[in-house]
């Protein structure tokens, strides 16, 4: 599948009109921990190895560094074999930098789906997300969102994801890392 999906920073009016008849579907806690190379190899190609609770998720990105938009295009990857398939190395050479708890609360709107994300270290953010199956289906995806956002009247700046956000606070010098790759931007910083 291909993950759609648009960052928000909302205030709680923003919030309130977003939420309008949403249905909430569930809250889950996820324990995600990052891995990469000792030399940051992987993330530095916008590639997130990560294991949620106790799964295995590749996310690759769909579009060449620097062409990175404020809607993020990513083929999620969770069966081994394909994953395996992609990485240069094994698992056990992947080390973890970082693990960020969050709470989701999981709402439904028409076709969006509306992750309302807390993390453990004090940073909260929305995201609006479409999947879809094919890959000629993600620039319609792509303004559904935009137009999804705009009709609630919701800002639609870059906003910093969560682990760009924990990166920027507790490790500025791998965040650095990924500026100069091309896979954030300076104002990440």
């Amino acid at each position: 599948m291909i993950e759609i999906e648009k960052k928000f920073l909302l205030n709680d009016a923003e919030r309130e009109r977003l939420l309008s008849g949403a249905t909430f579907m569930e809250t889950v806690v996820n324990i995600d921990t990052y891995f990469d190379l000792e030399d940051h190899s992987l993330t530095c190609r916008d590639c997130w190895l990560r294991k949620r609770n106790s799964n295995w998720e590749l996310k690759i990105p769909l579009h060449a560094l620097g062409e990175k938009t404020a809607v993020t295009h990513y083929r999620e990857l969770t069966e081994h074999d394909e994953i395996l398939a992609v990485l240069e190395f094994n698992f056990a050479e992947y080390q973890p930098f970082c693990t960020i708890v969050t709470t989701r609360r999981r709402y439904k709107k028409n076709d969006f789906s509306i992750d309302l994300d807390s993390c453990d270290f004090g940073y909260d953010l929305v995201e609006i997300e479409l999947m879809v199956s094919e890959d000629d289906d993600r620039a319609a995806a792509t303004e559904l969102i935009l137009a999804f956002a705009q009709k609630y009247g919701l800002r639609t700046d870059r906003v910093r994801g969560k682990i760009l956000e924990y990166l920027r606070r507790f490790r500025p010098d791998h965040l650095r890392q990924l500026v100069e790759a091309g896979v954030a931007k300076q104002q990440d910083l």
